[in-house]
């Protein structure tokens, strides 16, 4: 399997480097506002045409292992409002991406925002998600 989640109880950081793959976390921290709703996540690989499918609540976070090229990470909240990142990502190399939870004021539908931040910030964020498996890991 090239991608799963993980929950607070099953995390093994830091995730390990695949040969030849990117690796990328997608970090959806905890949110006071729609922390158990689920979004759907797609990965698609442009450079082999190929897609993966997840899916991410709160204070979970997910890890694609994906070939090197261009690629379209796309979270789609409950009421179908969306957000997409394309990214080039380079083989060996690892790529951090927050997805937060957002309501547009002028439609109150939940929708969700993705933005690529640095290690520091994602250190931060899985310290908060995976908590004490992270402290046993350093």
């Amino acid at each position: 399997k090239s991608y799963y989640c993980i929950s607070i109880d099953t995390c093994t950081l830091p995730e390990p480097i695949v040969n030849g793959k990117a690796l990328i976390y997608l970090i959806r921290p905890v949110s006071l506002f729609n922390s158990a709703e689920i979004h759907k996540i797609s990965l698609s690989s442009l450079s082999d045409d190929s897609t993966m499918f997840a899916e991410i609540s709160g204070s979970e976070y997910c890890i694609f292992y994906t070939s090197p090229g261009k690629i379209i990470l796309h979270s789609e909240g409950g009421d179908g409002v969306g957000d997409s990142l394309k990214l080039q990502v380079k083989a060996n190399e690892v790529y951090y991406v927050r997805h937060s939870v957002v309501t547009p004021t002028f439609t109150g539908k939940v929708g969700a925002n993705l933005s690529r931040i640095n290690h520091q910030e994602a250190k931060n964020l899985l310290e908060a998600v995976a908590g004490r498996c992270y402290q046993q890991r350093k």
